[in-house]
């Protein structure tokens, strides 16, 4: 049976497949929950709350391509964020812009 791990830090250091490995932790990762920090200021420990819109999403892109490198075939990936940042009432990315493109939206 599979193990659950959970790992506390900045997301973009656990993301990687050999850093994993030196954690000794081998095994496919078949489902990952994210739920991103909200860019509401907030005081995170690993986390600038108040980056610049631009940098923000650019993070996003960037976890999220991260994950899915690491999600085994069939594996799952769940995103939680909150409507108002990616839909219109505070910071909205702008056209031309998207969270992703279609080059880097890829299915198993």
């Amino acid at each position: 049976m599979p193990k659950t791990w959970v790992l506390l830090g900045d997301c973009l250091t656990f993301l990687k497949r050999e850093v994993l490995l030196q954690l000794g932790i081998a095994d496919e990762v078949c489902l990952t929950f994210l739920d991103p920090p909200f860019k509401q200021g907030k005081d995170y420990d690993y986390f600038d709350d108040d980056m610049p819109e631009e940098s923000y999403w650019q993070w996003i892109t960037q976890v999220c391509s991260q994950v899915y490198d690491l999600t085994a075939e069939g594996g799952a990936i769940y995103f939680m964020h909150e409507g108002r940042v990616a839909h219109g009432d505070a910071h909205r990315p702008r056209a031309g812009h998207p969270l992703l493109s279609d080059d880097d939206v890829r299915t198993h």
